[in-house]
């Protein structure tokens, strides 16, 4: 279905793109100059890896009466080390692909096309610079202290997967009068899964570091509190996108109009990676800190 814009609309449309492209660019530069430039920063390479907890029999003949040494396994790590790449470096690059996106949005030929399709409540730039975005996620995790390949790995394919679902529920939902929810429904099952994954590796995680504290492996557990601060900051701006997704499909109120869907999502965009971007700083800096007070 096609939907009657006001030329001014998409002049409205563009000017905006111009001006978040821009900050993007800006934001994008100064990090990624910043990554080579603080050497703290710039040092700053995290593992992934796989660890297990292990419980080994000290006393005992059968598994109802025994005594167990509970340790955690390091024998068999598989470490996948960033060599010789700057942490931030990645959210810098991050930044100025979504600027790059923005900018091409406008030029002529490319903006012709991108209008047309805005008519039909299609915008693949959106659903491309979100793929980009995931990246952002996993990044984040790690941060907070979860490692596990396994889960890194889960949480960027779901990134990626759930903006594929929502450019193809905008593609479906353009060529009928009536919305389909499928996909909708598959988006808000990645994000329940997202949200969980995070929660049950993060106890994991907080678990085998106690477990090395007790063993005096450790002097220091790490951003305890902070890590549910991040993932309810996170996963709220998520929650709000998709009740942004919903109403949009909904054609509610103002959600009608695929110019007001796109410059709230322009806006809502720019505001959860600027939130991303703070908070991986201020992980970034308080990793480093508990990293150093660990081996005074």
């Amino acid at each position: 279905m096609r939907y009657n814009i006001k030329p001014n609309s998409f002049a409205k449309v563009k000017r905006n793109h111009l001006i978040f492209g821009t900050l993007y660019l800006l934001f994008g530069l100064f990090i990624f100059i910043g990554s080579f430039t603080i050497r703290a920063v710039k040092a700053f390479t995290p593992s992934l890896y796989t660890d297990y907890i292990a419980y080994t029999r000290v006393s005992g003949q059968y598994p109802w009466n025994s005594i167990y040494q509970i340790t955690v396994d390091m024998t068999n790590r598989l470490i996948l080390i960033f060599e010789k790449v700057p942490f931030m470096l990645i959210v810098g690059i991050i930044l100025i692909l979504s600027a790059v996106i923005h900018i091409i949005v406008i030029l002529k030929k490319v903006n012709a096309n991108y209008n047309s399709n805005l008519q039909l409540g299609v915008v693949r730039s959106r659903a491309i610079e979100g793929m980009i975005t995931s990246v952002l996620l996993p990044l984040l995790a790690i941060l907070i202290g979860v490692n596990d390949t396994s889960v890194i790995l889960l949480l960027l394919v779901l990134g990626i997967v759930y903006n594929f679902l929502s450019l193809s529920m905008e593609q479906v939902n353009s060529k009928q009068e009536k919305s389909s929810w499928g996909n909708f429904i598959a988006m808000c099952l990645i994000f329940i899964f997202s949200a969980g994954s995070l929660v049950i590796t993060i106890l994991k995680q907080l678990e085998i570091q106690q477990t090395l504290i007790d063993n005096a492996t450790i002097s220091l557990p790490y951003l305890k509190n902070f890590n549910f601060i991040v993932l309810g900051i996170y996963f709220g701006f998520w929650f709000i996108s998709l009740i942004n997704t919903f109403l949009q499909h909904k054609k509610v109120a103002f959600w009608k109009n695929p110019v007001f869907v796109e410059n709230v999502n322009i806006v809502l965009g720019f505001v959860t990676k600027v939130a991303i971007v703070f908070m991986l700083f201020y992980g970034l800096v308080n990793k480093l800190f508990t990293i150093y007070y660990t081996n005074l």
